[in-house]
C-alpha cells in the first residue's frame, strides 16, 4: 500500500517502463489507485464465504431431515421405511441374513395399568438396550407398536437363535423405571434365516412373524425358529 500527500493509504498498481534514446534511458513510472477494486474483491470473497457457509448449513439440515425420516422418534431406532429399503439390499449382498422379530409380552396390559407414558418408557428402554446390544453392522428397527425387528447379516440360524435367547434373558432381568414404580418385561422372539426360510424380503418377514406368533402361542418369554417353507404348507 502507498500513502498520498494527505496521508491516506491506498492500494496501488505500480507499472514501470523503460524508454531508450540515442543518448540516455528514461524510466516512466505509473501509479494507479486500485483501492475500489480491492474493496470489491474483498466483498466478493466475504460473500462467497457466507454463501458456502449457508450451503453447508442447508446440507446439514437436509441430512438431519433425511435421518429423521428414517428414524422412529420415540426410540431413535430405524423405522419400517428404512427396513423396507435395507432388507432387500442385504439379501442381495449377503449369503446369510438372520431376521429377529420380537415383541414385548403383555404390552397392552402395561398401557392399561400404568398409562401410555409408562408404555413409552418401556419402549424407549427396550430401544436403548437393543441399540447397545447389537453390532454396528446389524440393523435394529422399530417395526411398529411394541414390535421390533433386527437384521443380522452373515448370521447362521444357530448363532441368531443363541443371540435371541440371550436377549430374552437380559430383558427378563432388566428393571425399567416408570413414575412411582419399576417394571419387568419379557420378550417373545421369532427367528428366520435367509435363504433357509425365504428367498426375498416379504417371505423372510412372514417367516419371522410366523415364528413370533408361535412363541406367543407356546406361552411367551421364549424364542422360536421359523419352520421350513415345506413345513408351513403342511
Amino acid at each position: 500500500m502507498l500513502r498520498d500527500a494527505s496521508g491516506r493509504e491506498f492500494w496501488a498498481l505500480v507499472s514501470c517502463s523503460v524508454i531508450k534514446s540515442a543518448m540516455s534511458r528514461y524510466v516512466i513510472t505509473g501509479i494507479n489507485d486500485i483501492s475500489e477494486r480491492k474493496r470489491l474483491e474483498k466483498n466478493l470473497r466475504n460473500a462467497n464465504q457466507a454463501l458456502r457457509q449457508h450451503v453447508s448449513e442447508i446440507e446439514t439440515l437436509q441430512q438431519g431431515l433425511r435421518e429423521q425420516a428414517l428414524r422412529d422418534p420415540l426410540t431413535g431406532l430405524f423405522n419400517r421405511r428404512y427396513l423396507d429399503d435395507t432388507l432387500p439390499q442385504l439379501l442381495a449382498k449377503q449369503r446369510e441374513v438372520a431376521v429377529l422379530m420380537l415383541d414385548a409380552d403383555h404390552f397392552k396390559r402395561i398401557n392399561d395399568t400404568h398409562g401410555h407414558k409408562s408404555g413409552d418408557r418401556v419402549l424407549s428402554a427396550l430401544g436403548a438396550h437393543l441399540s447397545d446390544r447389537f453390532r454396528s453392522s446389524d440393523v435394529v428397527c422399530r417395526y411398529g407398536g411394541e414390535e421390533f425387528l433386527i437384521l443380522l447379516p452373515g448370521s447362521s440360524l444357530e448363532s441368531a437363535y443363541a443371540k435371541a435367547e440371550e436377549l430374552c434373558r437380559e430383558v427378563r432381568q432388566m428393571p425399567i423405571a416408570i413414575p412411582g414404580n419399576t417394571l419387568h418385561v419379557t420378550l417373545s422372539i421369532g427367528v428366520a434365516v435367509y435363504p433357509l426360510h425365504g428367498n426375498d424380503a416379504e417371505s423372510m418377514i412372514y417367516a419371522a412373524d410366523a415364528a413370533l406368533y408361535q412363541a406367543k402361542h407356546q406361552g411367551r418369554d421364549r424364542v422360536c425358529a421359523a419352520r421350513l417353507p415345506q413345513q408351513q404348507s403342511v
